[in-house]
């Protein structure tokens, strides 16, 4: 997400109810960034893509898929920044065996 004075944030947060939420204890391990897709996948939550600050702090899109660990300690990056798979503001849609992020954009305005 974005701070009111435009800093990206990658800040977690948990509950356990949905009522009362706490700043989680395990940071990521990604840059701050915002419209991304996420996706809960055989007990893994899964961060895809999204717009972070590159160089300059100019906008960049995002080709990184992060998952965190099933018991929370901590979160993986399963593809970097290689792949050519970029993508913002897509509709991540999930079921119970695999992940699909349809559509989006490759367009980068913070």
């Amino acid at each position: 997400g974005r701070a009111a004075d435009g800093t990206l944030l990658r800040d977690m947060w948990q509950s356990d109810d949905g009522r009362e939420w706490v700043a989680s204890s395990t940071a990521p391990g990604w840059s701050g960034r915002y419209r991304f897709g996420v996706a809960n996948v055989n007990n893994k939550i899964w961060i895809l893509g999204g717009i972070m600050a590159g160089a300059g702090g100019a906008p960049v899109v995002s080709n990184e898929v992060w998952s965190l660990r099933p018991d929370g300690s901590g979160w993986d990056q399963i593809i970097g920044s290689s792949n050519g798979l970029s993508n913002a503001s897509n509709a991540t849609a999930s079921n119970a065996s695999s992940q699909q992020a349809p559509g989006g954009g490759a367009e980068a305005p913070l």
